[in-house]
């Protein structure tokens, strides 16, 4: 649970921090918000490998695998969305300037609403279906 909520912390904040640092036009915030999203990046990268480590485990407990396979197949792009923000927040106020920091607000509000998808389905195969819940 660890490798997968930090993430998802990092992924909601890095658009809101972003947000501040391009209203304020804050040199802190905007180090902030960079840093952030290097952690988001690299935290997604653990529950990724977390997640596909595990993936076999439901299986064998007798779960189907297209249960599985949206979560997975989501999850698994989480860390490459998550570079091309990266690189998006790189080269798009480049080409734009100040506007360009908004248009990488909105993507990253965008990967936090794909995010929350994300997150439902893994919800589901939890709480709905006891994927990784160990019997009592």
């Amino acid at each position: 649970p660890f490798a997968v909520h930090v993430p998802i912390t990092f992924i909601v904040f890095w658009p809101l921090l972003e947000a501040a640092a391009v209203y304020w036009r804050s040199p802190v915030l905007d180090r902030v918000s960079w840093t952030v999203g290097v952690l988001a990046i690299v935290c997604s990268l653990v529950a990724t490998a977390t997640g596909q480590a595990a993936f076999d485990v439901p299986l064998e407990r007798g779960f189907a695998p297209e249960l599985l396979n949206t979560h997975a197949s989501d999850a698994n792009l989480m860390p490459w969305v998550l570079l091309a923000l990266a690189a998006a927040r790189f080269f798009i106020p480049q080409k734009l300037g100040r506007n360009g920091r908004w248009v990488v607000v909105a993507l990253g509000l965008a990967v936090a609403v794909f995010l929350t998808t994300v997150g439902q389905s893994g919800g589901a195969l939890v709480y709905e279906h006891g994927v990784g819940v160990q019997p009592r």
